[in-house]
């Protein structure tokens, strides 16, 4: 939710919260159930105009500002779950 940066958040939260963006992303066609933190962002099934949806959301949804190379560069989920931890932390 909005207004945490500066706290800490738990890695599970982060996740949880990223499997719930995903289930709103109308192209995706991933059972975000079977989603860990080895899983590469790459096989979640996003294309150029679905992962900048996705970027966007998880704007909104942790109050934070992202580059698209936030998620480019982000391997698996749990690269993207400590980005995130650590921009909300600082």
């Amino acid at each position: 939710m909005s207004g945490e940066r500066g706290h800490v958040v738990s890695h599970d939260d982060i996740e949880a919260r990223l499997r719930e963006l995903m289930d709103r992303q109308p192209d995706l066609n991933v059972d975000t159930t079977t989603i860990r933190s080895a899983t590469r962002i790459e096989d979640l099934g996003f294309d150029s105009i679905s992962i900048l949806d996705f970027m966007y959301e998880i704007e909104s949804e942790l109050d934070l500002e992202l580059d698209v190379r936030d998620l480019v560069d982000m391997v698996t989920v749990g690269d993207l779950v400590g980005h995130l931890a650590g921009k909300l932390a600082g």
